[in-house]
């Protein structure tokens, strides 16, 4: 093989596992969200099976789906909505069909994920500023003097959550059929 083919496979080959949001992770179908302040730990470590995981927007009809590589964890930044979470494990994910070609298992999370609510949540509150709010001559010196008032930047918070993709899972997790998994 010429060298001009090798870089030429090794472009296409790296434009198809360069992840989206977090070293692991690689979009599958839908458009996934890149300006959430929410952070979403994907925890796929203690399974040999990938993992496919999808994202429902509650009332909003197009989910999202990512993929992590077994034996590993991914994160991805989400905006703080709800979404009902699905996933399915399995070996040779077939992108195609939208489906692994072997032992594949479909679950949902029994509780709906509240992006910014569930998890650990932090409040962050930005430093007080001093900002002008009018001017007057001061007749002593005859200068010109600044009225101003302080105030803080308001408070956001954000949250960090994980999802176990495991069947034994501590979060409450539905076996369902693989007809009622979003993607097929």
């Amino acid at each position: 093989m010429n060298t001009r083919m090798c870089i030429s496979l090794t472009f296409v080959v790296l434009l198809v596992v360069i992840p989206v949001l977090g070293e692991e992770l690689t979009k599958i179908y839908g458009s996934v969200p890149k300006n959430g302040v929410n952070k979403v730990t994907l925890d796929n470590s203690h399974n040999e099976k990938e993992a496919v995981v999808v994202f429902k927007e509650l009332n909003w009809p197009i989910p999202f789906a990512v993929y992590v590589s077994p034996k590993e964890t991914g994160v991805l930044s989400l905006p703080s909505k709800s979404y009902q979470v699905y996933y399915t494990l399995g070996f040779g994910w077939n992108d195609a069909e939208k489906r692994f070609i072997s032992q594949p298992e479909y679950f949902m999370l029994g509780n709906v994920l509240n992006a910014g609510g569930d998890g650990t949540v932090h409040e962050e509150k930005g430093d007080t500023y001093t900002y002008v709010v009018g001017t007057y001559v001061d007749p002593v010196d005859n200068l010109t003097k600044y009225v101003t008032d302080e105030t803080g930047q308001p408070e956001w918070t954000w949250a960090e959550n994980t999802i176990m993709l495991s069947a034994d899972s501590p979060d409450p997790v539905v076996p369902i059929d693989a007809l009622d998994f979003p993607l097929t």
